[in-house]
């Protein structure tokens, strides 16, 4: 955009001119516009979002639209900016506002209604002659840039203008307004195509380490991107794809330093710096919690989200109750806190800690929802990335009793979606160092380690790490927490079920009585499927039929997917050791989907490969070769090795 006066269509205007043909990805801003000065019903719509989002841009694009219509919605468009600077290629220059205050606003006005006698009255009387004069006609009036205005009289005013009046007013900051039209930054492919766009222009290289080198650094913010690239043609020695970073100070501080000064002002700078601590967006309930952690009381909290909400310096989705904050803003945020320009009586490590207890809290009331009922990846992949780069920044601390708790909280999800590796990894840095561990904390370490162990295939080594694990346990077993020993009889459970060990049925009877008297659903009915495995594999087919007949039934009362995932791995051992593959394949549509949505990865791939012996026994070789290519892979993912061996003794007989 230039701020050069030129005609468009046969509307009256003191638009600046426009440059560019296209605006990408904002047709749905575009077409919202539109809906609302359609309507005819005046008022103002603010065009709202963080620095450097194109509002400026989007609110001249639509205004050249409008001009250039057959028939124009207004007679004219008059273009006002409270702009004080601007950032070019070459850093920040100042600017005059043209609308600085109710005075310079008026002025403006009257100059481009060509009303130049209305000049010569005060404030208060050229205002109310200019809103007379836009009563007699239709009017779009853009305020630019109205963070910067100063004067309290200029929103009133213009919220009392007549109804042939439709304002638009582009903010960094959220104001209560008729309509608002909220920019978020661009997606990955709007960013791609103006990224794209801007290094053709200019005629620079378009490879593709540039082209996400530059997406990456940008954070879908068009101002970035059209900035950065400006400073890679004039040839900025040290920009190059990979340096990781921007080049000078000039693009952030011109983006943010303004809103930041203005939420530290207020306190509400250490909401920013959590959220600058996790690598993605996190759930309200555990940002409140870190920040209960620092001490913060709930109407501070609430008061300083609010004025983050307002200055747009956070992001906050209402559907999966998340905020987040940009990369770019993320990387200001580090940066001056790690230089002192952002003063807090907070420690970066005090931050860093509380967020990792509220991610571990969280963490560990989602198992409830996860055991109980199950989990869709889906939800997972929202903390998927805080928890594993939490869990790393943790050891790289040396923080070990922070990291043995979330390593804790991180294993219902490391065995559901297939962490196992991870948990391997990160359980041996932790157990390296378990002098600084309660006992208890061992041993569940220990035990989950062998859970881990007995689900990627090598039952040898979780026999053995169950054993270190029970010989620290036994001794104390009396004063244990019904968890923990719940947690011991089902490694002991799963690693007898898996010998076929003759006290395998008595161990699963006392967990299973154990559960009971508990009053934990889920837990029960998972040791009774291990039961009915353990049935099949001795030959008691009957029994192991009757037994999960009512614990399927347990589990449709209880809404439990994610138990009935499991008895399906069962029942379809039972099937095929009955040789009733009919019914495999009858059901197979319906109760892989279930497992896809809320299974264990293991059990998913157990059901496919199950469904691929099914196909086998009934000639329907391709069918059987699709399941078991699948189970294999999601086998070799988990590094399950006895499932992919499984699976290759299958792929042999089908070559």
């Amino acid at each position: 955009v230039q701020s050069q006066r030129a005609p468009v269509g046969t509307v009256s205007n003191n638009l600046p001119r426009q440059v560019m043909d296209e605006l990408v990805g904002r047709s749905e801003e575009i077409a919202a516009l539109h809906t609302i000065f359609a309507a005819g019903t005046g008022g103002i719509t603010l065009i709202d979002g963080a620095a450097g989002t194109g509002k400026t841009t989007l609110a001249l694009y639509f205004c050249h639209e409008l001009a250039s219509q057959e028939a124009p919605p207004a007679d004219v468009i008059i273009w006002l900016s409270a702009r004080t600077s601007l950032l070019q290629t070459e850093g920040e220059v100042p600017t005059v506002a043209s609308a600085s205050d109710l005075g310079d606003l008026t002025a403006t006005i009257a100059i481009a209604l060509d009303r130049r006698d209305l000049l010569r009255l005060p404030v208060d009387q050229r205002a109310a002659g200019i809103t007379a004069a836009l009563a007699d006609i239709r009017s779009t009036i853009v305020l630019d840039n109205f963070e910067t205005v100063t004067d309290p009289q200029v929103l009133p005013y213009l919220n009392d203008l007549p109804q042939s009046a439709s304002v638009i007013i582009t903010s960094r900051r959220r104001i209560d307004t008729r309509h608002r039209i909220h920019l978020q930054p661009l997606d990955a492919e709007s960013t791609k195509s103006l990224v794209r766009a801007g290094l053709r222009q200019r005629r620079l290289d378009q490879t593709v380490q540039t082209i996400d080198w530059i997406v990456d650094m940008c954070g879908g913010i068009p101002l970035a991107i059209n900035w950065l690239i400006g400073r890679i043609a004039l040839g900025a020695p040290h920009l190059a794809a990979g340096t990781g970073r921007l080049d000078d100070e000039a693009l952030l501080r011109y983006l943010f330093e303004v809103g930041v000064r203005q939420a530290a002002d207020v306190s509400s700078v250490l909401p920013l710096l959590v959220l600058a601590h996790p690598p993605a967006n996190i759930p309200d309930s555990l940002l409140e919690s870190a920040l209960a952690e620092l001490g913060l009381s709930e109407s501070e909290i609430a008061g300083s989200l609010a004025t983050l909400a307002t200055l747009n310096l956070i992001e906050y989705n209402p559907a999966w109750r998340r905020y987040y904050i940009l990369p770019v803003i993320k990387r200001f945020l580090l940066e001056r806190f790690s230089g002192e320009d952002i003063v807090v009586p907070i420690s970066r490590e005090s931050i860093r800690h509380a967020y990792i207890r509220a991610l571990t809290e969280h963490l560990n009331d989602e198992s409830d929802s996860l055991w109980n009922i199950g989990y869709t990846l889906n939800r997972w992949d929202r903390d998927r990335t805080n928890a594993l780069s939490s869990i790393r920044t943790t050891l790289a601390h040396k923080e070990i009793e922070l990291a043995a708790g979330l390593l804790l909280a991180f294993y219902p999800f490391a065995i559901t979606f297939g962490h196992f590796d991870e948990f391997i990894e990160f359980s041996e840095a932790v157990l390296a160092e378990s002098d600084e561990l309660g006992l208890m904390e061992v041993v569940e370490l220990r035990a989950r380690r062998a859970s881990i162990l007995f689900h990627s295939g090598d039952v040898d080594a979780a026999d053995e790490e169950f054993a270190l694990a029970d010989a620290l346990f036994a001794p104390v077993a009396a004063t244990a927490s019904d968890r923990i020993i719940d947690l011991m009889f089902f490694i002991r459970a799963i690693i007898a079920v898996w010998r076929l060990a003759p006290d395998a049925e008595q161990i699963l009877q006392e967990a299973i009585e154990f559960s009971r008297r508990r009053g934990v659903v889920w837990t029960r009915l998972g040791f009774q499927g291990w039961l009915a495995t353990y049935l099949i594999g001795v030959g008691r087919l009957t029994e192991a039929d009757e037994l999960l007949t009512s614990s399927f039934a347990e589990c449709e009362e209880s809404g439990d997917q994610r138990t009935s995932v499991f008895l399906h791995v069962a029942l379809a051992k039972l099937r095929l050791a009955t040789g009733d593959y009919d019914s495999i394949l009858r059901t197979a549509p319906a109760v892989l989907a279930n497992a896809s949505e809320y299974g264990e990865d293991h059990n998913w791939a157990h059901l496919h490969l199950a469904v691929a012996r099914a196909f086998w026994h009934k000639g329907q070789l391709d069918d059987s070769r699709q399941h078991v290519e699948v189970a294999r892979d999601l086998y070799v993912r988990l590094g399950a090795q006895t499932g992919i061996e499984d699976c290759d003794d299958l792929i042999s007989l089908l070559d």
